[in-house]
């Protein structure tokens, strides 16, 4: 009986253990799919941000220029920096 008992708790360990390691390859497997996703996602983050600050220095420049621009329109302005 004793045997028994032992062979069913290695069983129930071999089980344990292949079930932690198949979780261990998912998530290394994930891991390995968002890495580069996040690190495209920061890089077009800071490419969006520069867009943004360039399109807005050009827009005080215009302002400067030409304050009564349709260009100037909140609209306008608004739905440019949405774009």
């Amino acid at each position: 009986r004793a045997l028994k008992e032992k062979a069913a708790a290695d069983a129930k360990a071999a089980e344990e253990a292949a079930r932690h390691n198949r979780e261990l390859r998912e998530y290394r497997d994930l891991q390995d799919e968002l890495e580069p996703l996040q690190t495209r996602g920061a890089a077009q983050t800071r490419t969006l941000a520069e867009a943004l600050g360039e399109y807005r220095a050009n827009i005080a420049a215009l302002r400067a220029l030409n304050p009564n621009s349709a260009m100037l329109d909140p609209a306008a302005v608004a739905a440019g920096e949405a774009a």
